[in-house]
């Protein structure tokens, strides 16, 4: 059986590592990379997953089914509600629990400018209204989806029309200087395209992960933001404007992925009742500005004490406090420079960015609470963001998004 002929599509962060018995019986596999929402609290990158599964699909007409495969249906859960909106749900095994997002006419120009692909193509897709079936991410469970795809309809094995191959709409050649290490712009917004360029560029290296996943990488990454406000995002991310603030509360909020590390520092350690140092920071930030001393002291880290159970480490390594005067207006700023150990460029930079600017304004507020009586408060200086390694999977369709948020900021 060729794979034109094959009914049956794998996506899912586990798809690829299914047992031979399974895999044969793809027409395609699709792995969909969770570690940014599983490690990193961040939402599931739609966009990609969703690209991805619609090329497999235009380009193989005979596909009937999707099945998806995952550990946990939180990660994701934006993708799989949009595939449900173009596709017929299955009953019984693998049948949906997750509300659809309709595609209308509207819906698919949204999702056609976040993926690149061309309305007509994705209304094609829409059109097909392929079988989708959700499975748990064990090869029983996905022997048994695919017996079932298999076993139904099989005397109709036959290719159902021509492959339809995605053209992609932001199809120009770049014009860079090559990769960069430095940025520096007044606000989020203008920054985000010049990273894109700077990473799409051939210049930049590109690496292979062990599960084969080809990315560009520039490590050591700085980003300085001169005028930094909560309410400014990049322009892609402008429709899912709501995930930002739920996505903040699930990383810096009080008992979550970095908060719990900032506010309860040692709280995992043996008979750890953790220390408060966001508490701590406030305290000695104030302290300094009261006094008119300069400080270098102050900081707040997520590596917990000697003596606590090994875990890997998180994302963000360590936030410092800056109080400076500067003379030029006659008031004391708060800089903030934050480290990052990793960062995926398209979904995890906007998010950990927007993440650590609206913790900066927060902490800064805090300060002039306790500074309340003082004759000037203290304002946001620069946030500046250190990426240890900033990175862009090289798949087309991220490629494609990337070339798209570029061409868009020079338009």
């Amino acid at each position: 059986m060729t794979r034109l002929t094959r009914k049956l599509g794998l996506a899912g962060a586990e798809a690829a590592s299914l047992e031979p018995e399974v895999l044969p019986w793809a027409a395609a596999v699709v792995r969909i990379d969770d570690r940014p929402v599983t490690s990193g609290n961040l939402p599931d990158f739609w966009q990609s997953n969703l690209a991805r599964i619609v090329v497999e699909c235009l380009g193989n007409p005979n596909i009937r089914t999707i099945v998806l495969i995952r550990k946990d249906a939180d990660t994701v859960k934006r993708t799989t509600v949009l595939l449900l909106g173009a596709c017929q749900p299955q009953t019984g095994l693998g049948a949906a629990t997750e509300q659809a997002l309709e595609w209308s006419d509207d819906k698919i120009g949204q999702i056609a400018s976040a993926t690149t692909i061309r309305h007509v193509q994705l209304s094609h897709f829409r059109e097909r209204r392929i079988t989708l079936m959700q499975v748990g991410a064990d090869s029983d469970s996905a022997l048994s989806a695919a017996s079932q795809v298999i076993l139904s309809e099989s005397q109709d094995l036959s290719a159902r029309g021509e492959p339809d191959p995605v053209r992609w709409r932001s199809d120009q050649p770049i014009d860079s200087a090559g990769s960069e290490r430095e940025f520096k712009a007044a606000r989020l917004s203008d920054v985000f395209p010049k990273i894109m360029r700077a990473l799409r560029h051939g210049d930049t290296p590109r690496y292979v992960e062990p599960n084969g996943d080809e990315l560009a990488e520039v490590t050591g990454v700085r980003v300085q933001l001169d005028t930094p406000t909560v309410d400014d995002l990049p322009v892609y991310w402008a429709p899912d404007r709501g995930e930002f603030d739920p996505y903040y509360k699930r990383a810096f909020a009080k008992g979550s992925l970095f908060g719990g590390r900032f506010f309860e520092w040692g709280a995992e350690s043996p008979g750890g009742k953790g220390v408060d140092q966001v508490e701590r920071a406030i305290a000695e930030t104030a302290m300094a500005v009261t006094r008119k001393h300069v400080s270098r002291r102050i900081m707040l880290v997520t590596a917990q004490p000697p003596g606590t159970a090994p875990s890997d480490p998180l994302g963000l390594t360590s936030v410092h406090i800056f109080p400076r005067f500067r003379s030029a207006t006659s008031s004391w700023f708060l800089d903030f420079l934050w480290v990052w150990r990793s960062v995926e460029a398209i979904v995890g930079f906007p998010f950990s960015a927007y993440g650590s600017v609206r913790f900066s304004r927060e902490f800064l507020d805090s300060v002039n609470c306790a500074l309340q009586g003082n004759d000037q408060p203290a304002r946001l200086g620069t946030v500046t963001y250190l990426a240890m390694s900033l990175h862009l999977y090289c798949a087309p369709t991220d490629l494609a998004i990337a070339r798209h948020i570029d061409l868009e900021a020079q338009a």
